[in-house]
């Protein structure tokens, strides 16, 4: 397989796996997953940009969950 395909992959993975654990958060709950911005479920934060893309967001924090 091409290199970029895998990679192209890999992205498009990990950014659907991001919104499927949203929408698994968020649909017992009753909660938007279309409008509402994304948040800290401990302490209500508002989500920045680098921190909506998961693999910047992973990086910023230095690996650290």
């Amino acid at each position: 397989m091409n290199i970029l395909f895998c990679i192209m992959i890999f992205i498009m993975g990990t950014v659907f796996g991001s919104f499927f654990t949203l929408a698994v958060y968020r649909i017992p709950l009753g909660l938007n997953i279309t409008y509402e911005r994304s948040f800290c479920p401990n302490c209500n934060h508002k989500l920045g940009f680098k921190d909506l893309i998961p693999i910047l967001s992973y990086m910023s924090l230095r690996r650290k969950m």
